[in-house]
């Protein structure tokens, strides 16, 4: 609308200067009449330029709400990617762990909807086989500082030391084998016929109910920095819903568990004094149906 009033009292000018000229004193001088002429006309160029300008004003405004309006609609097209929900089929495991003094750790964390941690080499668990999995300090920190609300980022500095938790997690390998400890009639017959009473049953108790299954886990060693630390004996493993998640968890050692007491003493002895930067777990499964 003001782009229109402008265009037309340029037109206005334009006009009343031609009238001026041809109506005025016919004993005027020409000079008088040229400048007369001359004024209307550079006063019908401001107009036109002013005009002119607003309307390139608006174009610009007009381009650039357009893309703020394509950044938002990136923003949000971003906003619904980071939402979509983590594909978790499949039974991966990685190698969960914290050091001593929790400075490092590798830890699942759902809650937040990240990945799987990728603190190094993770597993899909689909058949029968012989898996690895391992954490190198430097992977590790990456995936600690992908956390949301982290104000300080952690340093990938001295070795880590000593062991607090050292598990390895399949995802799903309870509830597929039947052999969960949560909502299971099965789980619960077995507690009833061993004398067991399901709220004080030990990682133990669980790891004989896993083993009805058929599922077995062996030949599992622990290794720190490429150098064995410990080869299980298989009757030394303990494997089980220990959760009663659905997950098979392949306790290796953890400070808030049984295995705290219940590792074989190379397992405590690393835990306690233990120095690394990288580990690494292999383990055999067998009777996935």
């Amino acid at each position: 609308m003001k782009i229109k009033k402008l265009l037309a009292l340029a037109f206005a000018l334009t006009v009343s200067g031609a009238m001026l000229t041809a109506c005025g004193d016919s004993d005027s001088s020409d000079s008088s009449s040229a400048a007369t002429t001359t004024t209307t006309t550079a006063a019908a160029s401001s107009v036109a330029e002013e005009a002119s300008s607003a309307d390139a004003s608006s174009e610009d405004a007009s381009a650039a709400d357009a893309s703020s309006a394509d950044a938002s609609s990136e923003d949000a097209s971003s906003a619904d990617e980071a939402k979509e929900p983590i594909d978790r089929t499949g039974h991966n495991c990685f190698l969960m762990f914290a050091d001593g003094s929790w400075t490092y750790s590798n830890m699942n964390d759902d809650a937040n909807n990240r990945p799987l941690p990728e603190g190094g080499l993770t597993a899909a668990v689909e058949a029968d086989g012989t898996y690895t999995v391992d954490i190198n300090l430097e992977d590790t920190v990456a995936w600690m500082n992908s956390a949301p609300n982290v104000t300080t980022e952690t340093v990938v500095g001295d070795p880590a030391f000593g062991v607090t938790v050292l598990n390895i997690d399949i995802a799903g390998l309870a509830d597929k084998m039947g052999v969960s400890t949560k909502d299971n009639d099965a789980w619960t017959k077995y507690c009833e016929d061993n004398g067991i009473k399901e709220s004080k049953a030990t990682a133990a108790d669980k790891t004989a109910f896993a083993k009805t299954s058929g599922l077995s886990i062996t030949d599992l060693t622990l290794s720190a920095d490429g150098n064995e630390v410990y080869k299980y004996n298989d009757d030394e493993i303990t494997f089980a819903d220990i959760e009663a998640n659905g997950k098979i968890r392949i306790e290796i050692y953890n400070a808030y568990g049984d295995t705290k007491d219940t590792a074989p003493q190379a397992i405590k002895d690393f835990a306690g004094e233990g120095e690394y930067e990288t580990l690494s777990a292999t383990f055999t499964v067998s009777g996935i149906k």
